[in-house]
């Protein structure tokens, strides 16, 4: 992530994946506050900019452990996804089971229920993909699992239970996408 030229041909999510870790990595550090990392985390999500991507955290400490090296690039890494469709029925995720790095959630005139309570997680950032038309979509995380809501909402509700302080060493689940006459809850449960 020393220059643009670096990041040019990635693909946007890849940087936002990057950029993310890098700002959980400089909160732990105590290098920003939380207010900075709150306000940093809701531009890396919202945009499409490579270069925005680039500018959040062109002058943080880069954080150098093996796993974040850039080398580490292949671009199949993004065919690791999951899906889950009910429509006119309900569907669940329970018990032990591993997390994809995005999941694909559709829900019409339905109920989705994901409970991430003994999921192991593959990737410390998972993106949930939600269109939740007529129907319910509840997600169960346990205490230490971060929640990022950025979700869509026309004459429906969305509410987020999960605890408000960010905790940067733990997974952070990401959701994104529409909810029309319907309702997301997030929750928090042992």
């Amino acid at each position: 992530m020393n220059s643009l030229v670096e990041w040019k041909d990635r693909p946007v999510k890849y940087l936002r994946d990057k950029v993310i870790s890098q700002l959980k990595y400089n909160l732990g550090k105590d290098h920003l506050e939380i207010e900075e990392f709150d306000q940093m985390m809701r531009v890396a999500l919202s945009t499409q900019s490579k270069s925005e991507l680039f500018s959040l955290v062109a002058d943080l400490p880069k954080d150098d452990s093996p796993e974040t090296q850039e080398s580490d690039y292949k671009p199949d890494v993004y065919r690791n996804r999951d899906m889950l469709v009910s429509v006119m029925s309900e569907q669940k995720r329970i018990g032990n089971w591993f997390s994809s790095k995005q999941l694909r959630v559709i829900t019409v005139m339905g109920a989705s229920e994901i409970d991430f309570r003994d999921v192991r997680f593959k990737s410390d950032l998972l993106y949930i993909s939600l269109d939740c038309w007529f129907g319910e979509v509840r997600v169960i995380v346990p205490p230490g699992v971060n929640v990022i809501s950025n979700v869509l909402t026309i004459a429906a509700a969305a509410g987020n239970k999960n605890r408000t302080r960010l905790d940067p060493n733990a997974p952070t689940i990401v959701i994104e996408g529409k909810v029309l006459f319907g309702e997301l809850a997030i929750k928090e449960k042992t």
